[in-house]
């Protein structure tokens, strides 16, 4: 029998923790840092952190997040947002991370999952897909 993971994924824009209903209508539910406290003290077994709106800026606030939240909370640690190349990867890596999660980048430059797996390994690239149930009742993919 397998057995399940608890993953939580924290949406984050401009640093704080968002909650949003189809891709839309964001809206402030906290500080993200302290809610990985609470996850990490109820033991999940891995934590994701997701900037839905990446620019220059919020990539070096997302960076402190993980910075700070590595070292309180003992579970990997995934971050995405924004990775365009492999220095996105070094980056978010050296800032704690374990895991680096990709989106738009697999689509646009699907090279790149292949180059980060064999510099970083494959177990930290992480392959994420939004996608939406159109009006014909299709799953299309977003980026």
């Amino acid at each position: 029998m397998l057995n399940k993971r608890i993953i939580p994924a924290l949406l984050l824009k401009n640093g704080r923790m968002v909650k949003g209903k189809q891709f839309d209508h964001y809206r402030d539910v906290g500080n993200s840092v302290t809610v990985a406290r609470v996850y990490n003290s109820q033991k999940v077994d891995e934590l994701i952190f997701l900037d839905i709106a990446p620019t220059q800026e919020s990539k070096e606030i997302v960076e402190n997040i993980i910075k700070e939240t590595s070292k309180e909370c003992f579970m990997p640690l995934t971050l995405g947002g924004g990775v365009k190349d492999i220095d996105d990867f070094k980056r978010f890596l050296n800032a704690g991370a374990d895991k680096v999660s990709v989106n738009t980048a697999s689509v646009t430059n699907p090279e790149l999952i292949e180059k980060a797996s064999r510099r970083y390994g494959k177990q930290c690239v992480v392959l994420s897909v939004d996608y939406k149930i159109d009006e014909n009742g299709k799953r299309r993919v977003y980026i």
